[in-house]
């Protein structure tokens, strides 16, 4: 009943924001004129066009998110569509590296691996891409490790400044790991142009900076910012709020190829802290490993069959995984995987994962499914098709 309530909010509220014309989702103090812009939130018995109380009632609905049994919710999603992922292309704008470096320091926080790996892996990914880019668009600027470590060093030290305040002068309440790169920009102010406070254009610029880092000839990178203002804190939750908002409706696209790369990179070395022998279904390194070995026939179970692109093969790993991450996951990601493998001749895990990076991009299945109908106990029971992007059927003659 509560998520029930919450659409119906969230599609009113995006009905508003597009009637009037808003820029951004609306706020609190618009509440009262989005209620009057869709009287339907004023009916209390507004649920029982959508569910029965055979569905609403019942103990599981209370404990799950269940999706109505009689109609449909109101759609914020634009219609499914057939075409192929789009994927983020590089460009000279003055956001790139920043963005490169928030990632990376993102992905510091929640791996297990050690920050110099990451940073490592992150610099090769960023400066085999580069070179690529360089080599057929002039415009995109040559590698630097100088700019791209420096981004890495300020971004890391101004996340270090959220976790570094006692929590009585602390008032950011989030997760640095859960926030966009427009929010946190916003929260600090960022503009690209940071780096003239330690560098000159000429050390910036120079050669020696683009083939290993050197240090500032200004001033020394600082360990640690000072707290945001509250008025900053206030700008970064609405480019939350917008972000959500706009999750919600469009389909998410992939990242840039160089962050592909960069996440394969990690996810490999990830495996390699893992035991072949476990599944651990919270870690997405395990998880397409154990896929991979068990599609490949390189592991089996007494319930599978062992012969590469058999159909029982396929749908038996399926059900093996979803009695661990539901139906429609398992489905997902067994359907990735097989299409990643046919017709290829793979050496191993590793070559698998550097060629087809996209499988390391967790929230795949956000390109292809919207989080209501993914995150549903339906999609948990039983496998739903995608609502957002029409996924590849399995390769003819394999499932």
């Amino acid at each position: 009943m509560t998520i029930f309530w919450l659409h119906q909010i969230q599609v009113a509220a995006i009905e508003y924001q597009a009637k009037e014309n808003l820029s951004e989702f609306p706020s609190r103090n618009e509440y009262a004129d989005i209620v009057f812009s869709a009287p339907c939130l004023m009916n209390s018995g507004l649920w029982r066009s959508y569910y029965s109380k055979d569905l609403l009632f019942t103990p599981k609905a209370r404990e799950n998110w269940h999706l109505p049994d009689l109609q449909p919710l109101p759609s914020i999603a634009k219609p499914k569509t057939s075409e192929k992922p789009k994927q983020h292309q590089v460009t000279s704008d003055i956001d790139r590296l920043p963005r490169f470096a928030f990632s990376v320091v993102q992905k510091t926080l929640s791996s297990n691996l050690r920050r110099g790996g990451v940073v490592k892996q992150a610099l090769e990914a960023l400066q085999s891409s580069t070179m690529r880019l360089h080599a057929s668009d002039s415009s995109v600027p040559p590698y630097s490790e100088t700019q791209a470590y420096f981004w890495i060093q300020i971004i890391h030290a101004y996340i270090r400044s959220l976790e570094a305040e006692p929590s009585s002068k602390n008032n950011f309440k989030g997760q640095p790991t859960t926030l966009t790169f427009e929010a946190f920009k916003s929260l600090f102010g960022i503009t690209g142009d940071e780096w003239q406070q330690y560098y000159s254009k000429s050390k910036w610029e120079s050669i020696p900076a683009r083939m290993s880092f050197v240090i500032p000839d200004k001033k020394a990178l600082p360990n640690i910012f000072g707290m945001p203002s509250q008025a900053r804190m206030d700008l970064a939750r609405t480019q939350m709020i917008n972000a959500i908002n706009h999750r919600s409706t469009v389909s998410a696209d992939l990242p840039l190829q160089e962050d592909l790369d960069f996440l394969a990179a990690i996810l490999i070395d990830e495996a390699k802290l893992i035991p072949e022998s476990e599944l651990n279904v919270v870690s997405h390194a395990s998880l397409l490993r154990f896929l991979f070995k068990r599609l490949t026939g390189q592991t089996k179970s007494t319930a599978t069959s062992t012969r590469r692109g058999d159909a029982s093969l396929a749908s038996s790993t399926a059900l093996e995984v979803a009695e661990r991450v539901g139906m429609t996951q398992g489905m997902f990601w067994v359907q990735q995987i097989q299409i990643a493998l046919a017709g290829k001749d793979v050496k191993g895990f590793e070559d698998f994962v550097r060629v087809n990076s996209y499988l390391a991009y967790e929230d795949l299945p956000f390109v292809y499914y919207s989080a209501q109908l993914w995150q549903s106990a339906e999609a948990s029971e039983a496998y739903v098709p995608p609502d957002r992007r029409v996924l590849s059927s399995i390769v003819p003659g394999r499932v």
